[in-house]
């Protein structure tokens, strides 16, 4: 194998030095290429330049012998005229050819063609003219317009010889400044390119020829289950050997990251334990299949999970005492423990489980001991029918398995920890919650209590123009009571009063404690004519209860005295306005005697009638 790796390199080192000198070459091709391009677009301007030269001599010809002739009236003269005018149509098919379709040069010669046939007119228009009719001065005049339109042919040929000198020069620039600039890119990069194919080649031949060896021996042993295989090894594999070592590890490693997905979904150690038990029965045959944890005592084993035949011997559930367990040795050592054959052994060295495990079939076993972070969390538990049924090599794939399922029981673990945490929190939450808002004596909602729902009361009466009451009701002659009964029989009448006011209100009504001997009722859709009946009927409940107190000057029961506010949509005062409006309608019934209701009227508050009850006796 080791020939052959470095006959195919070498191979590969002469194809590539191959396919680079042909790159360079093709490469030294194409800059002749654009070379040759470059100069066939300097000989096309050279081609341009001579004709548009030789049109301007012609014509220079033509009107050097016209001016002659008009001059002198010789016929001899007109000779170069006619000459060079025979052979200006040629010139200029020429120039229309030599143009190369360039809108640039079409349209210079299209003006020099013009400028070239208005003075050709003008010539033809001299010779048709009778020599006797031009006057001096008016020969003069027809030469001066022969000079002007000569003179813009000339400068129409100066234009565009002038762009053509200058669009040649530029191009002989630029060849000569593309291809200096190739040439050097291309030897550049050859010389680099090969340097470089020569430094790789060797490179791979001493890097990769033993690694390659030693990564075919590791995978074949890693495929097995050997995770500890030695880095020192000369062996020669078969290339396929390689490949199929390699085909294994990635089946194997597919299957670890699909479990370690589903492991990373359970949130209670029963799902690890029987999503692991899918993936196992993959990599190995078990009969019975357990998990058994410490517990509940610190030298007690108990089995948590149980899957597969002879389940009866040690059912889930099952504990027994750590030092008669065989999954002692796997706890104590932290390594794999295997029993190829209990039948084979002698009864007084079989562990308490392994009796029964064998007494329900159950040949060899496997206890592998489940790990994080050193410490054993569980061991798992294999049974087969058969004797010898487990080897270090075929529980490789399990050892390997086995600290990603520690670590999702563990995960499980602590999961179900802080889920009962986080139950218990809530729970103190929710108690402490209603305690902050609960009256202690009374049972009733405090201060606190009546802010929040009167708030959402009056926001709701303000939303959709509803109406509401309130009642505020005081003991009367209170402390007179507690002078009179001490304060515990005052705490009992604050209790037992405000249990009759919660018995006696509509649902839907709020009672609360509002602090000392006063107590708030919220009425919620009650009109002043419903809120006064309401309080009405509590003040007569509370004097039902023939509560004794005699340190009052009329009566010998308790009482209490109330004032109504009510709210309407139509007018919304800040919440404090109405239980001011409540707290003086109360002031009102206590000034006009107690054991009264009434109901009071202010700013923002619709007027109400101010009503007494007669003083009752309760003889």
């Amino acid at each position: 194998m080791t020939g052959s790796i470095r006959s195919r390199l070498l191979i590969g080192q002469a194809m590539t030095i191959l396919i680079l000198v042909l790159s360079c070459t093709a490469s030294l091709g194409v800059a002749g290429s654009v070379r040759a391009g470059f100069a066939g677009v300097v000989r096309h301007d050279d081609a341009l330049i001579a004709n548009v030269t030789l049109r301007a001599k012609l014509l220079d010809d033509e009107e050097t012998g016209l001016r002659g002739y008009l001059l002198v009236r010789q016929p001899l003269f007109l000779q170069p005229y006619r000459a060079a005018l025979a052979r200006l149509p040629a010139a200029r098919s020429a120039s229309l050819r030599l143009a190369r379709g360039d809108p640039g040069e079409i349209r210079l010669l299209n003006a020099l063609s013009r400028g070239a046939g208005r003075w050709e007119r003008w010539a033809r228009s001299m010779l048709a003219a009778p020599p006797a009719r031009a006057t001096p001065a008016r020969l003069e005049a027809q030469m001066l317009t022969g000079k002007r339109l000569f003179d813009a042919y000339r400068r129409a040929s100066d234009a565009i010889l002038q762009r053509l000198f200058a669009h040649r020069v530029a191009t002989l620039t630029a060849a000569n400044s593309t291809v200096r600039t190739m040439t050097i890119l291309l030897a550049a990069l050859f010389f680099l390119a090969v340097l470089g194919a020569l430094v790789a080649g060797l490179w791979t031949l001493r890097s990769l020829q033993r690694p390659l060896m030693r990564l075919a021996w590791l995978a074949d042993r890693i495929a097995e289950g050997d995770l500890t295989a030695g880095a020192h090894v000369d062996p020669i594999r078969e290339f396929g050997s390689l490949v199929s070592a390699m085909e294994r590890m990635r089946r194997e490693i597919r299957g670890q990251r699909n479990l370690s997905t589903m492991l990373a979904a359970c949130l209670r150690p029963d799902d690890v334990y029987r999503t692991f038990t899918e993936a196992l029965r993959q990599h190995v045959h078990a009969d019975r299949l357990s998990v058994s944890k410490v517990g509940p005592g610190p030298h007690e084993m108990t089995s948590v999970f149980v899957a597969g035949d002879g389940t009866e011997g040690l059912p889930e559930g099952t504990t027994t005492s750590l030092a008669g367990s065989i999954a002692s040795r796997a706890y104590q050592t932290g390594r794999p423990v295997l029993r190829a054959d209990l039948a084979a052994l002698p009864p007084a060295d079989l562990f308490d489980d392994e009796r029964k495990a064998l007494a329900a079939g159950i040949r060899s076993l496997a206890i592998i001991p489940l790990m994080v972070h050193g410490r054993v969390l569980a061991t798992l538990n294999l049974g087969s029918r058969q004797a010898a049924g487990y080897s270090e090599q075929a529980l490789g794939p399990i050892l390997t398995l086995a600290p990603m399922v520690a670590s999702a029981i563990e995960n499980a673990q602590l999961y179900e920890s802080l889920s009962d945490a986080k139950r218990q929190l809530e729970s103190q939450r929710d108690l402490e919650y209603g305690r902050a808002r609960r009256d202690a004596l009374t049972n009733l909602g405090n201060r606190l209590r009546l802010e929040e729902d009167l708030s959402v009361l009056h926001a709701r009466a303000q939303r959709y123009g509803h109406t509401y009451s309130l009642v505020l009701c005081d003991v009367d002659y209170f402390k007179a009571y507690n002078d009179h009964y001490g304060h515990p029989a005052g705490d009992t009448v604050l209790a037992t009063v405000a249990e009759t006011l919660t018995t006696s209100v509509r649902r839907g009504d709020a009672v609360y404690r509002y602090g000392g001997e006063e107590f708030l009722i919220l009425l919620p859709e009650q009109e002043e004519e419903e809120a006064y009946a309401a309080a009405e009927r509590l003040r007569a409940a509370v004097q039902a209860r023939l509560l004794p107190h005699e340190a009052r000057p009329d009566l010998d029961i308790v009482t209490i005295s109330a004032g109504v506010a009510t709210l309407h949509g139509a007018s919304l005062p800040e919440i404090r306005d109405v239980i001011a409006e409540a707290d003086a309608a109360l002031y009102h019934a206590k000034a006009a005697g107690r054991n009264l209701v009434v109901a009071g009227a202010g700013a923002g508050l619709r007027v109400l009638k101010t009503r007494e009850r007669a003083r009752t006796s309760t003889a």
